[in-house]
């Protein structure tokens, strides 16, 4: 479901992801139509109530930033609590460079604490132990 946004716009070329036009699609989807899969897209689900708390973490100029942080926000409006962080001055895939930029080893370390944190108390994060 690719949605015209602001990020989109304004880094979809050259901040290390380079999107095609919104008509075309992805290159790992198989068809057109795919595109509105709520499993290629998850914010074309529309119902997300079911769904476990949520950890976000967005990038700056990521040209997917703003369909993130849409979907936390449709998460938080069906009641799914989201913690949302956007993390200034990175680009899509930052996280792959946890060993050599700062910002993405705190990523990398926050996601983990919060992981840590809902494994501790399932019954709060909606976690499953089975």
């Amino acid at each position: 479901m690719a949605i015209d946004t602001q990020s989109r716009r304004d880094y979809g070329d050259g901040y290390g992801l380079i999107l095609r036009r919104k008509s075309d699609s992805p290159a790992y989807l198989s068809s057109a139509e795919d595109v509105n899969d709520p499993l290629a897209s998850p914010l074309a689900a529309g119902d997300f109530s079911h769904l476990p708390p949520a950890l976000m973490i967005t990038a700056e100029f990521d040209p997917l930033r703003d369909e993130g942080e849409l979907y936390a926000t449709a998460l938080r409006d069906d009641g799914v609590p989201v913690d949302l962080v956007r993390q200034e001055g990175m680009i899509h895939g930052f996280w792959a460079y946890g060993r050599v930029i700062r910002e993405a080893s705190q990523s990398i370390a926050y996601a983990g604490k919060s992981l840590r944190a809902a494994l501790a108390n399932p019954a709060q994060s909606g976690v499953v132990a089975i």
